[in-house]
């Protein structure tokens, strides 16, 4: 059973299954025969109960919410798309995994499939970045022959050695999302392994899955590698150290092997140019582009405050008018686009209401793993890196979720099931209390009638 368990997190992570059918639409019942069949088994034969944690209630209230913000939609269909789609990648997802994944060691062997898979996609990304020799497209693990994706191969120039990669659902800075949450936990393989092979594995999966980071250029997953790289030494998973030299040998090294990426750095001071008109770098087009795209989601949202404009409708029915108001609009803007921000979309289609439930959602699950690490710290080393690593994913993804929408929110709510998972791990296992003083033990000695009289000595030192 555990190996179909392993080939839906495989198919899932990659892609695969929508890669090599050409639609997006047969790897969730792919990924639900997986680890379906495992759970029905569980719950029929070996009578194991089913597990609906907090975290889980509170996305069946968010789903109430989208709900409620449907009710006032203009395209009612549009709307009911999109509740089936976080329904079916979410929804269902979620418990899937939380009742697979029981306990500690089956937890750390989810995470390490995990790890390999996205250490695949990472090793075909650099040979693809670094070659020119097309190892994602060989192998299914890109989807940039999708005729929807053409627009986005030609800005990026994914075609040869040097360009931005794509990953397997067709985006730079979308493949750097999916594989820049999984450095914590990646962490947490490497300092829980208990032979060096273990910790060979670990520590090449994880350098693959980063230098994948590395070859999409994506500068909102750099500047959240940077909040990673203060986060992980404050709390135990990455030695400072380590952080320090690694930083000092990219400082050094990067002008010099990947002259792009700093470009692409540098374009960050155009930030400034937003709150100062007398900046001496100005914003490139696509800064220009994302802001102005943030600033017409969040009128939107002050426009609707309340429940929003209903899910999958500010992109369609709103977008194209708010970009266009001359007092945001930092860069013309002649379709239709989406918000490029998690927050802004969903304050704008779900209002105060279905962005509330969200953000009491994730802060359950961030402070419930908090509070679990630090009831084991001291205690369990295992299962306070186990539960750190788990709740700096989520803050990972919710990081690079300041520049991107949601899109492909599987992987958002997986990652997020594995993190509840953690949770109700943690939560579950009984301390090992520390046993008394040991009493002094019991000796006996030969009476004269031959009878056997306990008595007590000292302990023998």
């Amino acid at each position: 059973m555990q190996i179909l368990i392993y080939l839906g997190v495989f198919v899932l992570y990659t892609n695969l299954a929508d890669n090599l059918a050409g639609t997006p639409y047969i790897i969730l019942p792919v990924v639900a025969a997986f680890f379906g069949f495992p759970l029905i088994i569980r719950l029929l034969f070996r009578r194991e109960g089913i597990t609906f944690d907090r975290t889980y209630q509170l996305m069946l209230v968010f789903l109430a919410a989208a709900i409620l913000s449907t009710l006032i939609a203009k395209d009612q269909t549009l709307a009911l798309l999109w509740i089936l789609e976080y329904v079916a990648q979410g929804v269902l997802l979620y418990p899937l995994v939380v009742n697979l994944v029981r306990d500690r060691a089956s937890w750390m062997r989810f995470v390490r499939v995990v790890m390999l898979s996205a250490s695949l996609l990472g090793s075909a990304a650099i040979l693809d970045n670094v070659t020119g020799l097309k190892v994602s497209k060989a192998l299914h693990l890109t989807d940039e022959e999708d005729p929807t994706n053409l627009r986005q191969l030609a800005r990026v120039n994914a075609t040869g050695p040097g360009g931005r990669e794509v990953g397997p659902i067709g985006g730079p800075n979308r493949f750097a999302q999916i594989l820049i949450v999984l450095i914590p936990l990646g962490l947490c393989c490497l300092k829980t392994s208990k032979n060096w092979t273990e910790k060979i594995v670990s520590a090449g999966a994880l350098l693959l899955v980063l230098g994948g980071v590395l070859v999409t250029y994506s500068r909102g997953a750099l500047l959240t590698l940077m909040m990673l790289a203060w986060l992980l030494p404050l709390f135990g998973l990455l030695r400072l150290r380590i952080v320090v030299i690694a930083g000092a040998l990219g400082i050094i090294l990067a002008p010099i092997v990947a002259p792009s990426l700093v470009a692409r750095l540098m374009t960050l001071q155009g930030v400034e140019s937003f709150f100062d008109q007398d900046a001496d770098v100005g914003a490139d087009s696509s800064m220009r582009g994302r802001m102005t795209e943030m600033l017409s989601a969040f009128n939107v949202f002050l426009d609707h405050p309340i429940i929003g404009v209903g899910p999958g409708q500010y992109t369609k029915f709103y977008s194209m008018e708010y970009q266009s108001d001359p007092k945001i609009a930092f860069r013309g803007i002649t379709k239709t686009r989406r918000a490029h921000c998690l927050y802004l979309e969903m304050a704008a289609e779900t209002g105060l209401l279905g962005l509330s439930v969200f953000g009491a959602l994730m802060g359950f699950l961030i402070l419930g793993l908090w509070e679990q690490r630090r009831r084991w710290l001291d205690r369990d080393e295992d299962l306070v890196t186990m539960v750190t690593a788990a709740g700096l994913s989520v803050v990972a993804y919710l990081g690079t979720a300041v520049f991107l929408h949601l899109s492909y929110q599987r992987y958002f709510w997986f990652l997020v099931a594995i993190a509840g998972s953690a949770l109700v791990i943690a939560r579950d296992e009984e301390p090992v209390e520390e046993e008394d003083a040991a009493p002094a033990p019991i000796t006996s000695i030969m009476t004269r009638d031959e009878r056997l009289i306990p008595t007590l000595r000292p302990d023998v030192r």
